[in-house]
C-alpha cells in the first residue's frame, strides 16, 4: 500500500491505483501578511516577499520554476528550501514569507485564521493523489481500516472543492 500522488499512467501490471483527489496549490502567508486580505493581486506583487520553496527535485518546485519562467519573472532570492511542514508553518506564522502549497497542507491553520490564501491562481500541477495497491492479495484487517478512513476524508475533500 502507497498512499501519495499517483502518476498519470502505472507502468506496472501488477499494481493498481486508486485516485482519490485532485491536488490544487494556493499561496499561503501568515495573517498579519502585508498582502493578507489585499484583493487585485497580481503574481508580481509577491516577488519582494522572502518564499518557501521545496528543494529543486520536487515536482511542485519544478512546477512553481515553470510558473515563474512563463512570466518572464526570476525565481525569489530571498527563499527557504524545505520540505518540513513545521519549518514552512513555522515561517508562515512568524515571518512575511510567501508558501505555495497545496490547499489542502493548511486546513486547519486557515480554519484557524492563522494562515491566508492569497486569491491567485496556483500552478495546474494535474497531480492526483491516490493509492497504489498489489492486483492480488488482500490488505490486512488494520491497512483495509486505514484505506476505508482515506476514501472517506477524500470524498470530503472532493466536495469542498
Amino acid at each position: 500500500l502507497i498512499v501519495g500522488r499517483v502518476p498519470q499512467r502505472l507502468h506496472h501490471e501488477q499494481l493498481l491505483q486508486e485516485p482519490l483527489f485532485e491536488e490544487t496549490v494556493g499561496y499561503f502567508v501568515g495573517a498579519r501578511h502585508p498582502l493578507a486580505g489585499r484583493s487585485g493581486l497580481r503574481f508580481e506583487h509577491l516577488l519582494p516577499f522572502p518564499w518557501i520553496l521545496p528543494p529543486p527535485q520536487a515536482a511542485l518546485r519544478r512546477q512553481i520554476e515553470d510558473l515563474f519562467h512563463s512570466r518572464g519573472l526570476p525565481l525569489p532570492v530571498d527563499l527557504v528550501e524545505t520540505i518540513s511542514p513545521l519549518t514552512m508553518r513555522h515561517l508562515l506564522l512568524n515571518t512575511d514569507s510567501v508558501a505555495p502549497l497545496p490547499t489542502q497542507v493548511l486546513d486547519l491553520e486557515q480554519c484557524a485564521g492563522l494562515v491566508r490564501n492569497l486569491s491567485l491562481p496556483g500552478p495546474n500541477t494535474g497531480s492526483r493523489v491516490g493509492l497504489i495497491l498489489r492486483r492480488s492479495g488482500q490488505l490486512r484487517t488494520a491497512a483495509a481500516i486505514f484505506v476505508d478512513i482515506l476514501r472517506e476524508e477524500a470524498s470530503h475533500l472532493r466536495e469542498r472543492a
